[in-house]
């Protein structure tokens, strides 16, 4: 039989027992609304960071696809707004730069930024069918032309080229009479090339000029073995009553066998195309022609001049410091690098060959990480 006291007691405990579910029931309560809260919160800054994402994506496929200057986009992805700016700061740099927000029912708005570089490699060896390390004048119509047209220095133009794609680079590179000009930065390299220290030695020939003189020169004529890419080096020599040194020249039809022939022109040497077909129907890349340094005139002779009437070659010109003149009805398939280039004639057909001409891009860009901004 329970007591008065032994009741009471009972109650007490039952009333602990009712007040300590309730606090369990109460802190539960608090606990899953709070759960709740930081998962919106977490589901909200995923969400944000997929804005990031579509921000950096739609930036980064602007500029593989070719956007050439600097430029700013919006758009939103499931509810998160973003906005992008790309900043070109060289020729194959930029900088993006990239902010997502989202409203949050429980927190308000959620913003992250984030930053990325992208860093460009050119997938040939360069986009130029033709560049000129210090200067460049086209002076006449009937030009064909591959596009763009690179120099490190002066560009004059006129006629038909005035509309051609001129890419000038800083800090000397500028453009008289383009109507398509773009100025790059920094300078295009243009090394020289190396003196090969393994090499077989030019052929020589006699020439007779018009007058009946008769020279001895550097003479490549007919089939020329390449001996699988072992270069011809032609060197400075005296006592040439003619010329004051041994020039070079290439003349009538040049065929390659064992390629690739390489022919390296040492300083003070002169490269004559003579009304020449070389390499023809060929591969460009198994006709490399490079010449270093070397003074413009002397001798009776022009050390630059390079394409005489008529010259047509399939191949690669490395002469970023000679200055070289060029003759009417000239056509190179291939590839062009020279000092200086002037064209005096009336006709000049340069065409870009894809297997040494590729103005194709990789690009590569950043690790970013969303930060608050």
């Amino acid at each position: 039989m329970l007591t008065r006291d032994s009741e009471r007691g009972s109650v007490i405990m039952s009333m602990l027992v009712v007040m300590v579910i309730g606090l369990l029931a109460a802190s539960m309560f608090t606990y899953s609304q709070a759960n709740a809260r930081a998962t919106l919160r977490q589901e909200a800054q995923r969400s944000v960071t997929d804005g990031l994402d579509a921000a950096m994506a739609n930036a980064i496929s602007r500029i593989e696809l070719g956007d050439t200057a600097s430029f700013s986009g919006s758009g939103t992805i499931n509810g998160v707004s973003y906005t992008y700016a790309a900043t070109k700061n060289a020729t194959l740099k930029w900088a993006i730069q990239a902010t997502a927000t989202r409203s949050t029912p429980v927190s308000g708005s959620i913003t992250r930024a984030a930053t990325t570089t992208m860093t460009g490699t050119y997938a040939g060896k360069s986009p130029y069918a033709l560049f000129a390390s210090r200067s460049l004048q086209i002076s006449n119509d009937n030009f064909a032309l591959s596009e763009p047209i690179g120099s490190n220095g002066a560009v004059t133009v006129s006629g038909d080229a005035r509309a051609l794609a001129m890419h000038t680079f800083a800090p000397a590179g500028s453009c008289t009479g383009c109507t398509n000009q773009t100025t790059q930065s920094p300078a295009w390299p243009t090394p020289q090339p190396a003196n090969p220290t393994t090499y077989q030695n030019c052929p020589t020939a006699t020439l007779t000029d018009a007058n009946g003189n008769r020279s001895q020169v550097y003479g490549f004529l007919g089939t020329v073995d390449g001996k699988n890419g072992n270069p011809f080096r032609c060197t400075f020599r005296t006592g040439n009553p003619y010329f004051g040194h041994y020039p070079t020249i290439l003349y009538q039809t040049v065929n390659v066998i064992n390629p690739p022939v390489i022919i390296h022109i040492d300083s003070k040497v002169t490269l004559w195309f003579l009304r020449a077909d070389l390499n023809p129907g060929g591969d460009p890349r198994n006709f490399i022609v490079q010449a270093v340094d070397g003074p413009t005139s002397g001798g009776g002779f022009e050390y630059g001049r390079f394409f005489d009437d008529g010259t047509k070659m399939t191949g690669i010109l490395n002469a970023p410091s000679r200055d070289v003149t060029v003759d009417t009805g000239v056509d190179v398939t291939g590839q062009m690098t020279v000092g200086s280039l002037t064209f005096k004639g009336t006709s000049l057909e340069v065409t870009a060959d894809a297997r040494v001409v590729d103005a194709t891009i990789n690009w590569k860009s950043s690790e970013w990480h969303a930060v608050n901004p």
